[in-house]
């Protein structure tokens, strides 16, 4: 599957638009949607404050600044399967409240912040 076979399937009119878009659009269309993910997820670090500020000013790629949160990115994949491996497989897993589950383990490591204190 592409980026654009979502937007396709129930949307065609936006799959055309994003498909006529300039390169110039479509950082603008990009940066607003980053903007959001990380609005709705609540997440803040100073690294994603800097990448979306960099989105929002600039269209030049900064390789330096992708590798970062890529490796960001893969830090926090690599804390959430640790948190996840103790509640695989148990009856209740999924039905206890995530912030407990998920969100409470991160309390160590003070560089993870939720805004409105919700774990995701």
């Amino acid at each position: 599957m592409t980026t654009l076979d979502l937007p396709r399937q129930s949307g065609s009119e936006l799959a055309s638009l994003i498909d006529a878009a300039d390169n110039e659009q479509l950082h603008h269309l990009s940066s607003a949607l980053a903007h959001a993910v990380v609005e709705h997820s609540g997440l803040a670090h100073p690294l994603i404050t800097e990448a979306l500020q960099h989105l929002s000013v600039s269209t030049a790629p900064c390789p330096e600044l992708r590798a970062r949160v890529q490796a960001f990115a893969e830090q926090l994949d690599e804390h959430y399967f640790d948190l996840k491996q103790p509640y695989e497989g148990r009856e209740d897993a999924g039905k206890a409240d995530a912030q407990s589950q998920v969100g409470e383990p991160f309390r160590p490591w003070p560089e993870y912040q939720f805004k409105s204190g919700r774990p995701f």
